[in-house]
């Protein structure tokens, strides 16, 4: 039962984190604490009859995937699986919104950057950015390109095409946020 005297029929075994999902979906979601019978416990404990439990929460706290190994309703298996797979779900997006630089080494020469541009072109590969370095103490130009995380099959034709370009001495890339 509640503070306030609400009484909730639970399976055998239930524990407070069935008990705050019972009550409401956000107070199983943001559930980090509680005490049964004026005492704090741990989320896994096995309420009994007649337990008198408190909720303990924090606003902003996900629920964790380790409390599927202990609860005991269907009720909180649901509302816990569900905000797992948007956590997922923002995570992957988030991802998807890291990229890929390319570092190019080259011997300067009229028309290098025209000839990285088709070769980002036939793939489909929009270009976020270009910088052009010029070091002054030899012919070679660092050229860095910024684009959007590409799957691996595309990458390595990517490498391919820029390694077959006249005058391309070494081409690096690493992922980026």
């Amino acid at each position: 039962m509640t503070p306030q005297n609400d009484v909730f029929d639970l399976p055998t075994g239930a524990t407070p984190v069935d008990f705050a999902y019972h009550i409401h979906s956000e107070i199983g979601h943001s559930c980090v604490g509680a005490k049964v019978n004026g005492n704090i416990v741990p989320l896994n404990y096995e309420l009994q009859s007649g337990d008198l439990v408190e909720i303990l929460i924090q606003k902003g706290k996900k629920p964790s995937p380790d409390w599927l190994s202990f609860i005991k309703t269907t009720l909180a298996a649901a509302y816990i699986k569900n905000a797992l797979r948007a956590k997922n779900k923002n995570l992957l997006n988030k991802i998807a919104q890291t990229g890929l630089e390319l570092r190019i080494i080259t011997k300067d020469r009229p028309g290098y950057l025209k000839d990285v541009a088709t070769a980002f072109t036939e793939l489909k590969i929009n270009i976020v950015s270009v910088v052009s370095q010029n070091d002054s103490k030899s012919a070679f130009v660092t050229v860095v390109i910024k684009c959007g995380n590409l799957e691996k099959t595309k990458l390595e034709k990517l490498l391919f095409k820029l390694k077959k370009i006249p005058n391309t001495r070494e081409v690096n890339y690493k992922f980026t946020r």
